[in-house]
């Protein structure tokens, strides 16, 4: 079956798949948006009902201490300090949440408790000064009673007799009886005590007086109160009810609620209970799933488009690095191989032909070359095998115990010995370690003749081996020309020569056998280097 050329393309077929995936989602994103704003409205709604709830069961408690206020101010101050007020009905029975009530009379600005009704929960005793309490005193100090201003001008006087307690006729007649209808009705704002009940106080204060003689105090439970198992929304667990102290930080998703009545006033935070969302349904509309697995499907169509071009895109890198390997190594392996060869087949026609005419001294000098470049021949295949086998995962780590001093001074001296006029100082602690000896040959030698190749004659090469805890350090420095910035992240690849090299002979495989042997030992292998400044090669080996 033939397709057409356009879906033979994957950006062609992403596009596609990412437009039919958006579609649905918009539709999703849409229908969730308004479920969740459909929810909060209702929250909103339902909370504000628990909040008229709470105001109203509040406000039953307020308006029995507003009637005790009333009947206070009808008695004598001598027998209100001396006399408890005792309601007809059975306060106890309708008024749950009142723990108690009781009259604070008000000496030098305090306001002493000189009597109180049964109290369901410890209240402060008789002769306690109520102001001892900082929110209490502040309430106080915030809010006081207001008091008859002083006419600026003396009313005319009045031939009808009045009573004392009758308005002063005239201009300030009005005024005067604004201020004694405010002195009646005057409360205190709630005082939140300890953040479960609530201090309210109504003064008492008499038609025309200008200070209250004392206050009617009632102490209410606001936490009781907000779980009142009367109340369906909070009986349901459909919503929660938590009162706050003042300046306490809203929790998250709750609303504020505050709760006025009868000039009192007290918050409440109001949250989400465990039935919310089985009471009215939770904001996930079927048509915001029904988008998402419409949206599923071409999502789908492009991970598998875009799995299918990570494979794509992983087997051309690694096709392109095996063309690139198979490139440096004709170009560095073939030019390697051709100087060896045809000197070995320069000495064999030599000695072929003229073996009668040549000296002893010359022939022994042919075959030197002869035996000088075959080494060097099979030097350069056992790299490559060698090379070969770690990349294949067929050449394995042995450790065994192996002097470390002795290794590190017998590699040097080879590294010389193939590169006369070289000097190589040698600092490594004469002390046994468990090594693959062959590995760490491999990483040597190799990181030791590119440092004598690549440093002019009598530079200072230098190899240091330091053990420590668990690891040894093996550190190879020279002083030679460096290896330029661009070429430091690939130093390791295989058949790679840094741009600096000139006609300085190698293949190229020197670093990257001697990283590869480093991590096959389990350890790391690290390249520092400044142009010009010489190179720093460190391979950290793990003590088996």
């Amino acid at each position: 079956m033939k397709f057409p050329r356009w879906t033979q393309h994957p950006r062609w077929l992403a596009a596609l798949a990412l437009v039919f995936a958006l579609v649905p989602a918009w539709l999703a994103v849409v229908t969730w948006r308004d479920a969740r704003e459909k929810d909060e409205r209702l929250f909103q709604t339902s909370a504000q009902v628990l909040q008229e709830q709470l105001e109203a069961s509040f406000g039953r408690n307020a308006y029995f201490l507003g009637v005790l206020r009333t009947q206070a101010r009808e008695r004598d101050p001598a027998a209100l300090a001396r006399e408890q007020i005792v309601p007809a009905a059975d306060w106890k029975e309708k008024l749950p949440y009142l723990i108690a009530y009781g009259y604070a009379e008000q000496v030098d600005g305090r306001a002493i408790l000189r009597w109180k009704s049964d109290e369901r929960a410890p209240v402060p005793g008789i002769g306690d000064d109520l102001a001892d309490n900082p929110a209490v005193a502040a309430a106080l100090a915030a809010s006081p009673p207001p008091k008859v201003a002083a006419p600026t001008k003396a009313p005319a006087p009045d031939p009808v007799p009045h009573s004392a307690n009758a308005p002063p006729a005239g201009a300030g007649a009005v005024e005067a009886m604004k201020v004694m209808v405010a002195q009646m009705l005057f409360p205190l704002q709630s005082v939140a005590e300890d953040g479960h009940r609530l201090v309210v106080l109504l003064p008492v204060v008499r038609p025309r007086e200008r200070e209250p003689r004392g206050y009617i105090a009632g102490w209410v439970n606001t936490a009781a109160l907000c779980r009142n198992d009367t109340l369906p929304l909070l009986r349901d667990a459909v919503l929660s009810a938590t009162p706050l102290v003042a300046g306490a930080p809203l929790p998250d998703g709750a609303l504020r609620a505050t709760m006025r009545e009868s000039g009192t006033e007290w918050t409440a935070s109001i949250q989400r209970g465990p039935h919310f969302s089985r009471e009215y349904g939770a904001p996930a509309p079927w048509l915001a799933f029904l988008a998402a697995g419409l949206s599923a499907v071409p999502l789908l169509v492009l991970a598998a488009l875009a799995g299918r071009a990570a494979k794509l895109r992983t087997a051309l890198a690694a096709e392109q690095e095996v063309l690139r390997q198979q490139r440096y190594f004709t170009q560095s392996v073939s030019h390697e191989f051709r100087t060896p060869l045809g000197i070995i087949l320069s000495g064999t026609d030599l000695l072929d032909q003229y073996a009668a005419h040549l000296t002893p001294e010359r022939r022994a000098e042919v075959l030197r070359e002869m035996r000088d470049n075959t080494r060097h021949l099979n030097d350069m295949v056992e790299r490559i095998l060698l090379l070969g086998r770690m990349e294949s995962g067929k050449h394995a780590c042995a450790p065994a115990p192996v002097n470390v001093k002795a290794l590190c001074e017998d590699i040097a001296h080879k590294a010389m010995t193939a590169a006369p006029g070289s000097s190589i100082n040698v600092t490594a602690p004469d002390q046994d370690a468990t090594l693959d000896a062959a590995l760490l040959v491999s990483i040597l030698d190799n990181l030791l003749s590119n440092a004598v190749k690549y440093s002019a004659p009598g530079q200072p090469v230098t190899l240091t081996a330091a053990v420590e805890e668990q690891r040894v350090l093996f550190t190879v420095r020279d002083e030679g020309i460096g290896i330029p910035p661009e070429d430091l992240p690939h130093v390791c690849d295989p058949f790679h020569r840094c741009a600096n090299v000139g006609d300085a002979p190698g293949t190229g495989l020197g670093l990257a056998i001697a990283q590869r042997c480093a991590s096959l030992h389990g350890g790391t292998f690290k390249i520092e280097s400044t142009p010009g400044r010489g190179t720093t090669a460190t391979a950290s080996i793990p003590l088996s």
